[in-house]
């Protein structure tokens, strides 16, 4: 099949696409925004606590750095290093300062008079410098990520936004300046909320949110809330989510993240912002018509958007991740001595992301605050004195993924002590991120620089593809081994090829059955090459159309491998199928007093001797005629068939011992009657026979035995040989109840005497070879302490394979009635 011309232009549009996105720097500017992010458990509390400094930039910038100074490094090594180091670096110090003393005080008084001039001047320069730092350092998005805002049960049925807009219009009269209000998004006790500078308020489009619950009985006491923001030309996601508490869920942790990650989806545009309405007093004006921006995302085809889909992703809250691995004591002693390096080590959260069970290629920017959870409410420092001892943690995170390198830079990851009513700590973290806006005339100049080099390619040079091999060979071919070849299409063109097989003229489908075909269609870019297989498996069903008489079957098939706008590609298909007593008839079985592959190579001679006799005896009677030389000619021919026959008595005299058992009373085929034979004497107190597959390579082996030689000599698996009994009845080319006797059988399972009768109907072949069958589950039920095998079991199976129903090839279920019915057949001529 070719490719419609809808996904034509669709890949078309999707190589403009990906290089509009490669190439996105070229007709972008990149802009700087300042970003905080906060995540607090407020543990069901009011906010009556002073929220001032949690918005103080500088504040909290000071207490980062004293945090750094304080944390100690991981290894004692580096601490004596830093102190050699460091009283090296003082002695130098003081020789210098010495040195300058002396020559230092003579150019003072000279600077004097100089200096006091510019004292102003610099004045002027640090107050200007202050101003344009704290310009840097005012955030322009503030994200709130709150938990445990309402832990009541009523919460769970239905949102009480009113304790979040309490906490939210306290934090807002806390900002040092006037922030609008963007998204607010709630699930029970998760709250989720977007403050931006008003200036860039016009900036930002295609708000939204969503949320998922991952409780237990999807609850939302747990689970996690989002937001969706572009803002000029970039995707940002925030979420906010309460993981599953607890040290050992661990797992259930993974989980719930898993779950809320793929169930978060977006719309890709929406309505926003809205725009102000129109004064009734204001004049009209022409609207200028300016060019829309060219969608980079190729995804839109969905309609929604995944989180992972974003520019940005910031994901915070209670991840409720703790320290494993280690005692309570040792965890206070480490933070006391501010050896926070080497606590981390022990955190389950790193150790998930290093196996990458969770957060796969999300950053943390260093933690250099103690652990924020559990605290005495009403106190600062004091962990847990509670019954239970909670081991202090890391529970409160920030974490953020980005598309490209240093789009984020993390300037304060702190924490804040001072609010004391919950048992939770918050989270500040301050980032520096990069944005991009899109020149739209830059855009579109690029787009169609692209267009023009797409149409010279697609001008300049049709599809061209070679193929590997033309012919492919399948020698030596057996019944149900497949067999697979490849060959190997490249695109030697500079446009895309698009292949597929096609049917030929007079035939409907592509290729026969036993031919299959893996990909049959697809595409291919330039330089760039694919491996189409060749399957052959010739098995019960695709040997209905083959002549399973003759001894080696021929077959040649002709494959077309279609190439849009370029040539096609003719590949022919040489099958050689050794013949098989598997897939054959009962009729054609019991003629062959030999194995299908028995001494191929002295029947070949015995062939071409009798040949040449004739061909002499044909000149000889050309050249002499009379009645003596023909008495001569049939004396010799009496003498050859007496001698064939000598030969012919000597091999069957050999296998009289093995045939005469069955033969004499019952005329079926020796493959069966090996199988049988070597179940009955061999196998038949092998516990769960029938009831287990086999080897499939010994199951091969058994079908050359069968193929090849006289005596049935195995070593192996007893289950081999039984499922190769039952795989022998299911591949016969007509089953030992043919198909139209399959209703008669049905309607025959109201007594023994009617299932007796209707086995007198079955033609003689079949009628013995059923009558053998049933004496052998007698005999096999008659060991039912050692077997353990059930009557209702094996009529079940036996039936199957048994029955020959008209619609076995079409593979349609049968009705249950008629599955029992089938059963009870052989149950009642079992029993």
């Amino acid at each position: 099949m070719s490719i419609s011309r809808e996904n034509r232009i669709y890949l078309r549009n999707k190589h403009i696409q990906t290089q509009l996105l490669e190439n996105k720097s070229k007709y972008s500017e990149s802009r700087e925004l300042n970003l905080l992010c906060i995540t607090y458990n407020v543990n069901n509390k009011k906010p009556t606590e002073n929220l001032d400094k949690l918005f103080d930039i500088s504040f909290l910038k000071k207490k980062y750095e004293k945090q750094k100074l304080s944390n100690k490094p991981n290894l004692k090594n580096e601490m004596f290093q830093k102190r050699k180091f460091s009283v090296k670096k003082t002695q130098q110090n003081v020789k210098e300062k010495e040195e300058k003393k002396f020559g230092n005080e003579n150019q003072k008084e000279k600077e004097k008079d100089k200096g006091k001039g510019k004292e102003n001047e610099n004045e002027n320069e640090q107050e200007q410098k202050k101003e344009k730092e704290k310009q840097n350092f005012e955030p322009d998005l503030i994200i709130i990520g709150l938990q445990e805002v309402d832990t009541t049960k009523q919460s769970l049925i239905k949102n009480d936004y009113s304790k979040a807009i309490n906490w939210l219009k306290k934090m807002k009269n806390s900002f040092p300046k006037k922030y609008s209000y963007l998204k607010f998004s709630q699930l029970a006790g998760i709250v989720l909320s977007v403050f931006i500078k008003p200036n860039l308020r016009k900036c930002v489009k295609n708000v939204d949110l969503n949320y998922h619950p991952s409780g237990n009985f999807g609850l939302p006491n747990k689970g996690g809330v989002s937001v969706k923001i572009e803002i000029y030309d970039s995707l940002l996601v925030f979420v906010c989510s309460h993981l599953a508490c607890n040290m050992k869920k661990v797992d259930r942790r993974n989980s719930d993240w898993k779950t809320i990650t793929e169930n978060l989806s977006f719309q890709w545009e929406t309505d926003y912002p809205l725009q102000n309405k129109k004064k009734k007093n204001q004049k009209k004006t022409k609207k200028i018509k300016k060019k829309k921006k060219i969608q980079l995302y190729p995804n839109k085809r969905t309609n929604r958007m995944k989180i992972y889909d974003s520019d940005l992703l910031f994901w915070m809250g209670d991840l409720n991740y703790r320290l494993g691995n280690i005692s309570r004591t040792e965890v206070l002693e480490m933070i006391e001595k501010h050896e926070l390096n080497s606590l981390i080590h022990f955190d389950q959260l790193k150790e998930q992301m290093k196996f990458g069970f969770v957060f796969n290629g999300f950053s943390e920017a260093k933690i250099n605050f103690p652990p924020t959870y559990k605290f005495d409410p009403g106190t600062t420092k004091q962990y847990d004195t509670s019954e239970k001892k909670r081991t202090p943690a890391w529970t409160d995170r920030i974490l953020w993924k980005s598309t490209k390198k240093d789009q984020v830079v993390p300037l304060i990851y702190t924490c804040y002590e001072d609010l004391v009513k919950s048992d939770h700590k918050p989270v500040i973290g301050f980032y520096k991120i990069f944005v991009e806006q899109i020149n739209t005339e830059r855009q579109y100049q690029f787009r169609n620089e692209i267009i023009k080099e797409l149409d010279k390619t697609e001008n300049e040079s049709l599809p061209d593809a070679s193929v590997s091999t033309n012919i492919l060979n399948f020698d030596s071919v057996q019944y149900n081994v497949p067999q697979n070849q490849t060959i190997i299409l490249k695109n030697e063109g500079r446009g895309i090829v698009q292949f597929s097989f096609t049917p030929q003229l007079d035939k409907p489908i592509i290729c026969p059955d036993w031919i299959e075909i893996s990909p049959k269609s697809g595409f291919l870019i330039p330089s760039n090459s694919i491996e189409i297989n060749f399957k052959i498996l010739i098995n019960n069903f695709t040997l209905e159309n083959f002549d399973t008489d003759k001894e080696e079957i021929q077959l040649e098939e002709i494959l077309i491998l279609h190439l849009e706008y370029s040539k096609d590609h003719f590949i022919v298909v040489n099958l050689n199928y050794k013949k098989s007593c598997f897939g054959m008839s009962l009729n054609s079985l019991v003629k062959h007093k030999y194995p299908v592959l028995y001494n191929m190579k002295e029947k070949n001679q015995i062939i071409e001797k009798k040949n040449k006799d004739n061909e002499k005896k044909n000149k000889k009677g050309k050249e002499k005629e009379g009645k003596e030389k023909e008495e001569k000619e049939k004396e010799k021919e009496e003498k050859e068939k007496e001698k064939e026959k000598n030969e012919k008595e000597k091999n069957e005299n050999e296998n009289e011992k093995i045939e005469n058992k069955v033969m004499n009373n019952l005329y079926i085929p020796k493959e069966l009657w090996n199988l049988i034979n070597y179940l009955l004497y061999n196998c038949i107190n092998y516990p769960g026979i029938f009831m287990q597959g086999g080897i499939p390579e010994e199951n091969i082996q058994i079908r050359n035995i069968l193929n090849t030689q006289m005596e049935f000599k195995f070593k192996g698996s007893p289950l081999s040989v039984a499922e190769s009994l039952l795989e022998f009845l299911y591949s016969l080319k007509v089953s030992v109840i043919p198909p139209r006797y399959y209703k008669m059988c049905l309607l025959s399972v109201g007594s023994r005497d009617q299932c007796l009768d209707f086995i007198k109907t079955l033609p003689k072949i079949h009628q013995n070879v059923l009558i053998y069958i049933i004496l052998f589950l007698k005999e096999l039920l008659k060991h039912q302490d050692k077997n353990k095998i059930k009557i209702e079991s094996l009529a079940y199976i036996f039936s199957n394979v048994l029955c020959g129903f008209p619609y076995k090839n079409e593979k349609i279920l049968t009705n249950r009635g008629e599955l029992i019915r089938r059963k009870n057949f052989l149950i009642i001529l079992l029993k």
